[in-house]
């Protein structure tokens, strides 16, 4: 196509040249020739013009096929992203609130534990529960061996401290299962005589011996400074958060801590 619009300038050149020539009177015998060149220059010149167009044609054809192409090497990826999403379904689970109640602790042999209590003995405490919902058209889903961490927050949002696995209600573990439609309530934080705040929870390590596994042994953080904020993470058996993080506030009023839902 490139070649045949510069033959086409080329002779379309010549025509002019020789039609200036015969004008000044200076083509003598070769007057005849000029009909020719002009003749082959526009023959030239029309082909161009069709190769010119076919060639733009051909190559809309090709980017239209290009973009077919990826479109439907794409989709393949779309469909199966949302097979892989589907083929992994979630608990439901959902933050029910958080209340102030006392909290009591129980020891059985190794097994440590804190239950809700009615005896003005023992300390004021908050818990914050989750149920696992069932979905309303589709069979809802276990949640097994689940874990609460807390973050806890003073003035300004400065850490004061983190607890790995916070300690559950009415059990001794570190981690819960929620069969669908099971509650269950992490204990945030105790009050304890004198004012002094703590927050149990679990450790877990390797036996001493290396034959009995793991062991959980329940321990205390105790705050000295303030806490204003607590950041609620619950995770389940592969780490995986089971519901965006949670922030309540928390304060201490008239001897009762609370904790309150962060908007």
């Amino acid at each position: 196509m490139r070649s045949c619009l510069i033959s086409a300038s080329a002779l379309t050149l010549v025509a002019v040249a020789l039609q200036i020539a015969r004008a000044n009177g200076r083509l003598g015998a070769y007057a005849w020739a000029l009909a020719y060149v002009w003749g082959s220059a526009g023959v030239l010149w029309i082909v161009g013009v069709i190769l010119a167009i076919r060639g733009s044609t051909q190559k809309r054809r090709q980017a239209a096929l290009a973009a077919a192409a990826l479109t439907a090497s794409e989709a393949p990826q779309e469909t199966l992203a949302s097979s892989q999403l589907s083929s992994h379904p979630r608990p439901n689970l959902v933050f029910v609130g958080t209340r102030t109640t006392r909290i009591g602790f129980d020891a059985l042999d190794w097994r440590e534990s804190f239950f809700e209590s009615r005896k003005d003995a023992d300390p004021p405490g908050v818990v914050a529960c989750f149920r696992n919902e069932p979905f309303p058209e589709t069979p809802g889903i276990d949640a097994d061996d689940v874990r609460a961490q807390m973050i806890y927050r003073g003035k300004d949002g400065q850490e004061l401290g983190i607890v790995p696995r916070a300690c559950w209600l009415q059990d001794y573990f570190d981690i819960v299962d929620f069969p669908v439609g099971a509650s269950h309530c992490a204990i945030l934080a105790i009050l304890r005589p004198g004012g002094r705040l703590v927050a149990p929870w679990k450790r877990r390590a390797t036996a001493a011996d290396g034959h009995r596994g793991q062991v959980v042994t329940t321990e205390a953080y105790q705050f000295d400074e303030r806490v204003r904020s607590i950041e609620m993470r619950i995770m389940g058996d592969s780490n995986q958060l089971l519901l965006p993080p949670l922030t309540v506030e928390f304060a201490v009023v008239d001897g009762s801590p609370t904790a309150t839902r962060r908007p």
